[in-house]
């Protein structure tokens, strides 16, 4: 697994009836790159991303990718860049809905952004998560 580049810290964790929302903020680091792991597991399909920037605009038509942390060589996206994480890092709001079927997460995933040249970048991401478990 590469190694953590940025920041990321966990700004709020709302949990509805079968909906959880995950918001995270994140600042690049050194170049502009990013890689963190998620700071909560989740558990349920990852049916919506929604990124916002910060003070500091990424590059724009950045791209997002989520591993699963168990993933430590990165050869299969949960979400992948040059798909449904593609243009969605960008100097403004941007959401988008996952591709039918939304994939499934069980535990830490892990946020890397592409393509962002923009060392002081900052930003925040919304993570969608239908909860599969039924309430106890």
């Amino acid at each position: 697994m590469p190694a953590d580049i940025g920041t990321i810290a966990l700004l709020d964790d709302t949990k509805l009836p079968r909906l959880r929302i995950v918001k995270v903020s994140w600042a690049a680091g050194a170049g502009g790159a990013f890689e963190k792991n998620l700071p909560v597991a989740v558990h349920g399909r990852l049916v919506q991303i929604a990124h916002k920037p910060g003070a500091v605009n990424p590059t724009a038509a950045s791209d997002l990718a989520v591993f699963d942390e168990r993933d430590t060589a990165q050869e299969g996206a949960i979400v992948m860049a040059a798909a449904d994480g593609l243009d969605l890092v960008t100097t403004t709001y941007k959401s988008k809905a996952m591709t039918v079927p939304a994939p499934y997460v069980a535990g830490v995933v892990r946020l890397q952004v592409n393509a962002n040249s923009v060392a002081t970048a900052v930003g925040t991401f919304w993570l969608f998560i239908e909860e599969m478990r039924r309430a106890l």
